[in-house]
């Protein structure tokens, strides 16, 4: 048996979960402003939804399902018509989760250890106080803790039905296992590992004549499918298909195995969890670890607690889903690295516990600092805290949505742009995404061709353009006659650059497209002016944005007076030369990836005799060793 805590041991656990709420508090109330652009698609699905116009983006439009989490689309509908402002409703609901989550995983440390010790207490609260990925995701407006929650909920009823299968624990674990994929579809993955394991675990006992948990496997298994079938029929009966609008635009089919991001991914996590890790694999014995795994499914128990998630890692590693962050694995993954390492101590508190503990929690407390001071954002150490305002990338994208919605034009104009969010979140502009992500017809589910995606985008009846494309030259016909496809901008930020799916959905694919999008704005469109530097855009890809009305538009005046504050460079002020020396590196590495390495061939693209290429590729070599 583990000895029982001392009441010092309970008084430094009590100050350690306290010390972890009130950060975290503090925290959420200086990001809260920090919602992320996709963040605002879910919210104009909810509020949609809430109004009683259906799954819809466009209020008229067909049902889209452009929304990631589902799950949490629905909840944060029922408190918007609870009465609940939307931002205040997602702030409520991922606050409660972040706080479910550190409370299911201490009540399954209690569990297992009879008490809760410092040191469990103290890792688990880098979690809730580790800004990047919980802090972040509770502002952002994505769901993350929605579905995080829900897949420790599945974590948490599974090892309840290894310790005792009863109907009702498989009950609840096919519950929650329906929410958790409703909360993201790709939690599947995890859901069906999970399930082997209690298969196999099932399966054992029933060779040793126990056929209690195989009746009990079954039976979530059936409620499970029940369910699952349920749901995916209401999917094909209001959306025509199955899968979500993200999955069509984010997946890929290339085959390309992501070490860099996998890599920073491990490191990150383990940071703050190596030296408590060290200090208790110090404290773990032979006899500590063999009554460990003596226990009843002990195996399986850790079988269950270890494989899905790093299952799902893998899965991710190898760019199944397109995802330019190099933390793709997200945080239904990284909760499960404290709940490992907290199945550790078991193993390490045998014997005189209450002594073990507290030297845990000198490593713990030394990880818990790690994971306040590697905090990005140093606003987080202002006392007394301020309101942070939000990024640049969101600034400014809300700042056109609300210029846009002083017309109170609402749903009778309509908005062509890239970014489905802020935009058309404040504006209440009915809005085409030439990405794909609210769009069934540009979602990528039927491939289309270029000139396909071309001709239904401009062929709707459109009011602003919002994008990235000058305008063609005078009298040009085609990309051969225009100097303005030869400037440095044209050149090496909008043709030739290796994008994943999702960009190749936004820019022209080929020189010709590209002149006839180009065209299309010279002929039809009046160039308002560029709009200010979105960070994100202009530092990744060195890209300008641009603002169109259409000439016969009969909003074009009113959205022209709205967003004139807003023009930070006139368009006879607009130049196409200057490009940022990060973009043209970028272009020459594309050009690289793209021809194999042929520097005679590029040296022709980039307008240089062929007998440059050796200069080219010393270049080249240099900038691999920068």
């Amino acid at each position: 048996m583990n000895e029982a805590p001392s009441s010092k041991s309970n008084a430094i656990t009590v100050a350690i979960t306290v010390f972890a709420l009130v950060f975290f508090g503090l925290g959420i109330w200086q990001l809260q402003d920090r919602i992320v652009d996709d963040g605002f698609i879910c919210f104009r699905f909810a509020e949609n939804f809430a109004n009683g116009d259906g799954v819809v983006w466009n209020v008229g439009g067909e049902p889209t399902d452009g929304a990631t989490n589902f799950l949490h689309l629905v909840l944060i509908a029922a408190l918007k018509r609870m009465g609940l402002e939307l931002r205040v409703a997602n702030l409520l609901l991922t606050s409660l989760c972040a706080m479910g989550i550190f409370a299911l995983v201490a009540s399954a440390y209690r569990k297992r250890l009879g008490a809760l010790f410092p040191a469990g207490v103290a890792v688990l609260a880098v979690y809730l106080v580790d800004e990047r990925m919980t802090m972040t995701n509770t502002v952002s407006g994505l769901g993350t803790l929605v579905d995080s929650l829900a897949t420790v909920w599945v974590w948490m009823t599974a090892i309840a039905q290894l310790k005792s299968p009863t109907r009702r624990s498989a009950l609840i674990l096919a519950v929650a296992s329906f929410l958790a994929c409703t909360a993201r579809p790709s939690n599947a993955l995890f859901i069906s590992v999970l399930y082997s394991v209690l298969l196999v675990d099932a399966i054992l006992d029933w060779r040793a004549g126990n056929a209690t948990r195989i009746r009990t496997w079954f039976v979530a298994c059936a409620c499970t499918a029940g369910l699952g079938g349920a749901y995916a029929a209401y999917k094909w009966m209001t959306f025509g298909y199955l899968l979500t609008n993200p999955f069509y635009l984010k997946s890929s089919a290339r085959f390309d195995i992501q070490w860099d991001a996998a890599g920073s991914y491990f490191v990150y996590v383990f940071t703050p969890l190596g030296l408590p890790l060290i200090a208790a694999l110090a404290f773990v014995t032979r006899k500590g670890l063999r009554q460990l795994f003596q226990e009843p499914h002990s195996r399986a128990r850790f079988a269950a607690t270890l494989l899905p998630p790093l299952i799902v890692c893998s899965y991710y590693v190898f760019n199944t889903v397109v995802s330019t962050a190099s933390f793709r694995f997200f945080h239904s993954s990284y909760i499960f690295f404290f709940v490992g390492f907290l199945a550790l101590l078991p193993a390490c508190t045998r014997g005189n516990a209450t002594t073990r503990a507290f030297v845990l929690l000198f490593s713990a407390l030394v990880a818990l600092g790690i994971g306040v001071v590697r905090s990005q954002n140093n606003e987080l150490l202002v006392f007394p805290p301020e309101r942070a305002e939000m990024r640049r990338l969101e600034g400014i994208l809300k700042d056109v949505g609300l210029a846009l919605g002083e017309t109170e034009l609402g749903h009778r104009a309509t908005l062509l742009n890239d970014s489905a969010g802020a935009i058309p979140y404040f504006s209440d502009f009915r809005h085409i995404d030439r990405g794909g992500l609210v769009n069934n017809y540009l979602s990528g589910r039927e491939p289309l061709t270029g000139l396909e995606r071309e001709e239904y985008m401009w062929s709707q009846e459109l009011d602003l353009y919002i994008g990235f494309e000058p305008q063609a030259s005078a009298n040009a016909t085609g990309p051969s006659e225009d100097s303005r496809m030869m400037s440095a901008y044209v050149r090496m930020c909008l043709q030739n650059n290796t994008r994943d799916a999702t960009y190749l959905r936004v820019f022209a694919q080929t020189p010709e497209l590209l002149h006839l999008r180009m065209r299309e704005l010279r002929d039809n469109w009046t160039l308002l002016g560029q709009l200010g530097s979105v960070e994100y855009w202009k530092n990744a890809w060195n890209l300008k944005v641009f603002a169109y009305v259409r000439r016969d538009s009969e909003h074009a005046e009113p959205i022209a007076r709205a967003l004139e504050p807003l023009i930070e460079i006139a368009p006879s002020e607009v130049s196409l030369n200057e490009v940022s020396k990060f973009a043209r590196q970028r272009y020459f590495k594309n050009l690289i990836e793209i021809h194999g390495g042929d520097f005679e061939k590029i040296a022709e693209i980039v307008g240089k005799d062929r007998s440059m290429a050796p200069i080219l590729r010393a270049r080249y070599q240099h900038l691999l060793k920068q």
